[in-house]
C-alpha cells in the first residue's frame, strides 16, 4: 500500500470520528428532556434558570455553579430543562438566566423554543452559552435575538468548560447594579 493510500485512509478515518462528533454533538443539543427542577437557596430575589445540557456536561457544571452563586447572593433558584411541560410563571422572576451548548456555532432549539413561546417584559436577563471559541459570539447572538431588548435588561456571556469563576464574576456584576 502506497503511501498516499495510507494518508488517504488516515484522513477518511478522521472524517469519520468527526462526523461522528458532530452528530452526537447536535442530537444532545435537539434532545427533549424530561423536567428536572433542582432548587438552590432559599433568598428573598428569585431567579429562573433555564438551560439545555450537552454530553458533555460543561453546561450543566457551569449552571449549577450560577445557581450556587445567586443562592449565596440572597436568591431562591430554580433550575430545569426547557420543555412545555414547564408552568413557571415567568413575570413572578426578579432574574431570567438562559443557557445553552455550542455545537458547530448553534445553540439548542429546543431553548431557542421555549424563549420564543415564553415572552416575558421588564426583566433582568442572562444570556450564556458554553463553547470553544470564545470569539465567535454567533451563538450568543442567536440567543439574544430572541430577548426583547427594548423591554428587558439582557446581559450575555460565552463562556468555556471550567470557566466559573468568570461566569460569577459576570453575574456578580449584573446582579449588583
Amino acid at each position: 500500500m502506497g503511501f498516499l493510500a495510507v494518508i488517504f485512509l488516515i484522513l477518511l478515518f478522521v472524517l469519520f470520528l468527526f462526523s461522528f462528533w458532530l452528530k452526537n454533538g447536535v442530537k444532545a443539543l435537539n434532545a427533549r428532556r424530561e423536567p428536572k427542577e433542582l432548587k438552590f437557596g432559599s433568598g428573598k430575589k428569585s431567579a429562573l434558570v433555564v438551560y439545555q445540557p450537552t454530553k458533555h456536561g460543561a453546561e450543566a457544571e457551569l449552571t449549577v455553579a450560577l445557581a450556587d452563586y445567586l443562592a449565596k447572593n440572597g436568591y431562591t433558584v430554580t433550575v430545569n430543562y426547557p420543555s412545555h411541560e414547564l408552568k413557571y410563571i415567568l413575570s413572578e422572576y426578579d432574574l431570567l438566566a438562559f443557557g445553552s451548548g455550542v455545537c458547530v456555532g448553534r445553540v439548542s432549539p429546543i431553548l431557542s423554543e421555549y424563549i420564543m413561546t415564553h415572552p416575558f417584559k421588564n426583566k433582568k436577563v442572562l444570556v450564556y452559552t458554553v463553547g470553544r471559541n470564545a470569539g465567535d459570539l454567533t451563538d450568543l447572538n442567536e440567543l439574544k435575538i430572541l430577548i426583547d431588548v427594548q423591554n428587558n435588561e439582557v446581559h450575555a456571556i460565552k463562556v468555556s468548560k471550567g470557566q466559573e469563576a468568570e461566569l460569577t464574576g459576570f453575574v456578580h456584576n449584573l446582579i449588583n447594579n
